[in-house]
């Protein structure tokens, strides 16, 4: 159970005190710099409990890669797959449903024994624009190539970009100023990407300093005078 902050400065709540913030513009560089950053700041001396759950958090995934030349000789557009997955598998409202004393959505889907593995989309169609609107049904998996992947189950963002969170605690006697000097010399060893952005904030109801620029993250305190 945690008191949080009445304002919350930067950052996200979080079971630790510090944050350090991972943000990029391309999403891959989370995936693959945010583990390795972890990992090392795990092995620092004065870190304990380095988390992120952002990233720790994954699921199987399915992804689809429309192939469009294909779609197009095929008579059928990309709206029209995005369509018929939204149908499939979202949850599109249809209709509602009026009792006398509430109502009820009507939500298109499959039946659940056909949402439990990717063999499903062998069994959606979409219809040809070709040969009118008597078009030919089109098998949707010979329009997408499908890849199984394993990622987080959501993606966080720090303004508009994509981002992680890494959550941590410092021992006792160990200063901000230390904590600052072994993450900056953690990330010239790793050699991340030079357009990687680190930001750093805490959960405490400490006067705040002036955070420093981005491409030099400083651990700076958060939270209300």
């Amino acid at each position: 159970m945690q008191n949080p902050p009445p304002i919350n400065v930067s950052g996200q709540f979080g079971a630790s005190i510090y944050q350090l913030t991972l943000q990029s513009s391309k999403l891959e560089d989370i995936y693959t710099w945010g583990p390795r950053l972890m990992a090392k700041m795990q092995q620092l001396p004065g870190f304990v409990d380095v988390n992120d759950t952002e990233l720790q958090a994954a699921s199987p995934q399915v992804m689809v890669d429309i192939d469009r030349d294909r779609a197009q000789a095929l008579g059928v557009t990309p709206e029209q797959v995005q369509d018929a997955l939204y149908s499939a598998f979202g949850t599109r409202q249809v209709s509602v449903i009026y009792a006398p004393a509430d109502q009820y959505q009507v939500i298109l889907e499959l039946e659940k024994q056909y949402q439990r593995t990717p063999d499903a989309l062998s069994r959606l169609y979409v219809r040809s624009s070709n040969g009118g609107s008597a078009g030919a049904l089109v098998p949707l998996d010979t329009m997408v190539k499908m890849r199984k992947e394993v990622r987080p189950s959501s993606i966080s963002h720090f303004g508009q970009l994509p981002a992680t969170t890494i959550s941590f605690n410092l021992k006792p006697g160990f200063s901000l100023g230390q904590a600052a000097d072994q993450v900056d010399a953690a990330i010239r060893d790793l050699r991340t990407v030079s357009y990687t952005h680190l930001h750093t904030s805490t959960n405490t109801s400490e006067p705040r300093r002036s955070p420093a620029p981005a491409a030099h993250p400083v651990p700076t305190k958060g939270g209300t005078s």
